[in-house]
């Protein structure tokens, strides 16, 4: 999600270079959000990421929808584990965790989340969220 959103701003970046990346990840795997963007695209992203608790209703949220500011959301996916494997393409995947980050667009009325989604094509609630990361412009 990272890489799509440097990619949006206009920054050449392939995600298999970030995933190879040592310093870009911690030693439990746990993305470094600043490291990547200094980097990979520090001459547009600010390397300042914060990292905030979900907003609480859909007026919230609607202050992120086409705004300057670029919101990734750790979404929810236990619900969706109950097979363990899920469908890319026309391969079956092994779910790894109960967690994924999503591009966030905008919220419809009825609280789904609309998002850009580099991995699947899950829908998301509010409930859905765990927390967000807010990237700024530079």
């Amino acid at each position: 999600s990272l890489v799509s959103v440097m990619q949006y701003v206009g920054c050449n970046v392939d995600p298999c270079v970030v995933n190879r990346c040592n310093e870009c990840f911690d030693n439990k795997g746990n993305v470094i959000w600043s490291n990547i963007i200094q980097k990979y695209c520090l001459n547009k992203l600010s390397t300042k990421v914060e990292r905030l608790s979900c907003p609480r209703g859909i007026e919230e949220w609607k202050k992120y929808c086409n705004s300057d500011k670029y919101v990734i959301i750790n979404v929810n996916t236990e619900e969706q584990e109950g097979s363990r494997r899920r469908t890319w393409g026309n391969r079956n995947i092994r779910i790894r965790s109960s967690q994924h980050f999503v591009v966030f667009k905008c919220i419809k009325e009825d609280g789904t989340l609309e998002t850009m989604d580099p991995a699947y094509s899950g829908k998301y609630k509010l409930s859905d969220c765990r927390d967000i990361r807010v990237i700024y412009k530079k």
